[in-house]
């Protein structure tokens, strides 16, 4: 068994976390509870752990003291921090002092922790830790899978590459087995140890391990002079044993027989390749050989432009008409073969983009439902996924005043809405929705009730209100970011619009803030 130390001052958190290893997790167990970093040393120095959970933020000695502490005496085990989506920067220098890796606190379910204690046992075997003789076959699996991992996804200049291929091709033929879950929606993560038991029951005696980004990596005995036939008879077995089971679907790609260790990682890199077109299965798309990284991506579609045009179709076209942009980004990702993880981590980027530009939804939205982005078996998971989450990112998008307008006429005002700090023509304006100027002016005024030059300052002084009541900045400034060169002119349409000038306007809103702040408004 794996000990764990936790280091946290919150008891609720505490209790949750004992709960979830005790009822979601095998193979390892909390073995000392503590509210802060001294007490950690003193714990570790009477009891030892192989695993020490801390907390970042903690009374007398918070987390990265203790990990300070713990590498100036070379704690042989490993160390992971907890954390909120909040504490980057905490994190970063808990890394980079010597953590391993981290949790977060808002998404912690059995499964993560669970992933997180798996990676950590690989860690523990690298590192040579030696655990008690009743654990060998444990100890055993975990050095195994840990040596997997090393050989195929480890630093290519490894001086000990070469040795974990050696033993893993202990006793040829083996075969590779790359299984993908591909989740329902609405339904629940599958345990890891039910996975695994699934697997072990088609595969037999089998070095199973989880991979970063969700899939199942299998290497297990081939019978001697066994084929491709083989090899594909226990993946059709392992898609049944899934589906009658654990009630999901899953994709598998395998390898033919390998024989030495050249073959291992060409076979390796074979399926993963197999794999990437398991993730565009559904899509009725041609895939074309060449990859494309997540820079690529963004060089092609941006995420603030995606991310604004999905605002655009929501206030347009509802519902269907975010999806039909969002079944035109996977279809291209699919032409460009794009790598799937890459993808999902460009979707979990784009909604981080959204989620930003509105601080309401960084406090209403669910992170694990936002995180869950990460690790999307196929693109239609990736699809409903994003089909339930966007409708709730854009639900407040559409101003009051777009209710029951003309779609024409909302494409006017959205085009305003993101370039009003421009110098703005008529024949720009009638130019981005294609219609004649004169019949545009008509419309406008007919469903609206104001020109569009009117619309088009309206929009301009509620920018400039936000920026005044935001900072101490010269009235020329805003004037000039929200597209007008006349200060005095600005000034004139402002206290048309608002009744007051600039800077009574400032003050008048420090005043009903309740503020005793030193700051001049700059009026000039």
């Amino acid at each position: 068994m794996i000990d764990i130390l936790l280091v946290d001052d919150e008891p609720a958190a505490r209790t949750a976390f004992c709960d979830l290893i005790a009822r979601e997790t095998t193979g390892c167990r909390v073995t000392g509870v503590v509210a802060n970093g001294l007490e950690a040393l003193e714990f570790l120095k009477q009891n030892g752990a192989d695993i020490v959970v801390t907390d970042l933020k903690m009374p007398v000695m918070d987390g990265l003291e203790l990990i300070h502490c713990l590498q100036k005496q070379q704690f042989p085990g490993v160390i992971l921090v907890m954390s909120n989506y909040s504490d980057y920067d905490l994190v970063r220098e808990a890394l980079l002092s010597g953590a391993q890796d981290y949790l977060l606190k808002v998404n912690m379910s059995g499964c993560a922790l669970q992933e997180h204690f798996d990676q950590a046992a690989r860690m523990l075997a690298e590192k040579g830790v030696k655990r008690s003789a009743e654990q060998d076959n444990e100890v055993s699996a975990a050095y195994r899978e840990g040596a997997l991992y090393n050989f195929l996804l480890g630093d290519p200049d490894c001086r000990t590459r070469e040795k974990y291929g050696r033993e893993l091709l202990a006793a040829p033929p083996a075969g590779l087995f790359l299984v993908s879950l591909q989740k329902k929606k609405d339904q629940k993560a599958v345990p890891e140890r039910s996975v695994k038991s699934v697997l072990r029951s088609v595969l037999g005696t089998a070095d199973i391990l989880r991979l970063p980004e969700g899939n199942y990596l299998c290497l297990t005995r081939l019978p001697q002079d066994s084929g491709l036939d083989v090899a594909q008879a226990r993946s059709e077995q392992i898609i049944r044993q899934f589906h009658m089971y654990l009630n999901c679907r899953c994709g598998v790609v395998y390898s033919g027989p390998i024989n030495t260790v050249g073959q291992l990682e060409s076979e390796y890199e074979l399926c993963c390749a197999r794999l990437r077109l398991l993730f565009y299965e559904e899509l009725p798309a041609k895939h074309r050989a060449k990859r494309c990284g997540l820079s690529a991506l963004q060089e092609q579609v941006d995420p603030k432009q995606l991310a604004q045009h999905l605002t655009e179709q929501y206030v347009l076209a509802g519902q269907e008409g975010v999806m039909s942009v969002i079944d035109a980004f996977l279809h291209h990702c699919a032409e460009l073969s794009a790598e799937p993880k890459e993808v999902c981590r460009y979707t979990y980027e784009l909604v981080q983009v959204m989620i930003l530009s509105d601080p309401v939804r960084a406090t209403t939205l669910t992170f694990s439902r936002h995180a869950a982005l990460l690790n999307a078996a196929s693109a239609q998971e990736l699809k409903w996924r994003l089909e339930e989450l966007l409708p709730e990112l854009l639900k407040n998008s559409v101003p009051p005043d777009y209710q029951g307008i003309n779609k024409d006429v909302k494409e006017v005002m959205l085009y305003i809405r993101y370039h009003y700090m421009h110098k703005l023509t008529l024949e720009e304006i009638a130019a981005s929705v294609r219609l004649d100027k004169s019949y545009l002016c008509r419309l406008f005024k007919k469903e609206t009730g104001k020109s569009i030059f009117q619309y088009l300052n309206e929009q301009r002084m509620c920018r400039a209100a936000e920026m005044i009541e935001k900072g101490n900045t010269y009235v020329r400034e805003v004037a000039a970011a929200v597209g007008i060169d006349d200060q005095f002119y600005f000034t004139r349409l402002f206290k048309r619009q608002f009744g007051v000038s600039p800077s009574e306007y400032k003050e008048d809103r420090k005043k009903a803030k309740g503020g005793n702040n030193n700051e001049n408004p700059r009026g000039d």
